[in-house]
């Protein structure tokens, strides 16, 4: 019985995933391929591997068998890589990240393959929490690194934590698309700006504006999470004071103006002392991070230079 390793991939998609089409998004390939693929499979083990339903695909005991050593020899194969990764100096290893939503949907996830390609040797695990969650976890040794925000000013670093700079990034007014484009902008400080928590860096930075255009939050419209600001703004509720990353995608019915002169949102990573000093590992993905989100915002400024207003 000779079975080819290759096809091994195929099995384990659809055990995954949950079906051949599914399995074949993932893979990126037909699902005629993938089943063309089964297919030799269960002629090369001589059994029947998996029973298709209408509601996907249910392995066989057989098909168990299969999968089951289908995972031993990806185990296997990824331990060679890191141990070749190594051999050459590679920095291997898990990072357990921990950030809020919109680093990991906006700055990590899109990046997913770059990251890959610039740490090979590094399993990084996410996890999305508050800010106090991820800075309390490093300091526990249960995350690497946390990615925290501040406007402006960056204060000094917790006890016991390094703090690095990875992103500085400009606020903006965001406005729905139904109110007029004045030539200048305090003409809207009459209208709704939606409610945000003070202590946060979205809070201090509309404070500051409200302080300055004289305008006072809503109590009304109040919002935690940026894309939920977002679809508030579409909806018409308000206005609200975003950073460059909040932005997103913008869905339909929005405006943005730059805000020059109101500071900026810094992002940073910390990282417990004592664990930066021994791991290289850890390093090297905050060197990778700082790569990637120095690439995006290049990039972003080339594709999209939305209106700058002066506060």
């Amino acid at each position: 019985m000779a079975i080819s390793v290759q096809r091994l991939d195929f099995l384990l998609a659809v055990s995954r995933e949950g079906g051949i089409q599914a399995a074949a998004d993932a893979l990126r390939v037909s699902p005629s391929a993938v089943s063309q693929q089964i297919r030799k499979l269960e002629r090369e083990c001589g059994s029947e591997l998996l029973v298709r339903t209408h509601s996907g695909a249910v392995l066989t005991e057989a098909g168990k068998i299969v999968v089951a050593g289908a995972e031993r020899i990806e185990s296997e194969l990824d331990r060679t890589v890191r141990e070749l990764l190594e051999a050459d100096g590679v920095p291997t290893g898990i990072v357990r990240l921990a950030s809020f939503q919109t680093v990991i949907r906006g700055l990590v996830l899109p990046n997913l393959d770059i990251f890959a390609e610039r740490a090979p040797g590094i399993d990084l695990h996410l996890r999305e929490s508050t800010a106090d969650a991820a800075l309390a976890a490093v300091r526990r040794g249960r995350a690497d690194i946390a990615v925290l925000e501040y406007d402006s000013e960056i204060p000094r670093g917790p006890r016991g934590v390094n703090v690095a700079p990875l992103l500085q990034e400009p606020w903006y007014m965001v406005y729905p698309s139904t109110y007029p484009d004045p030539s200048d902008p305090r003409a809207l400080a009459g209208e709704t700006w939606l409610g945000v928590d003070p202590d946060t860096a979205a809070g201090i930075a509309t404070t500051r504006l409200s302080q300055q255009w004289g305008f006072t939050t809503s109590s009304k419209y109040v919002y935690e999470d940026y894309d939920v600001a977002l679809h508030m703004v579409a909806t018409g509720l308000g206005i609200a004071v975003l950073p460059k990353l909040g932005l997103g995608t913008l869905p339909d019915g929005v405006k943005v103006r730059m805000l020059t002169g109101l500071g900026t949102r810094r992002l940073v990573l910390c990282v417990s002392a004592a664990r930066s000093r021994q791991s290289d590992t850890i390093d090297h993905t905050c060197k990778v991070l700082r790569q990637i989100a120095l690439t995006q915002w290049e990039q972003r400024d080339m594709n999209a230079a939305p209106t700058t207003t002066q506060v």
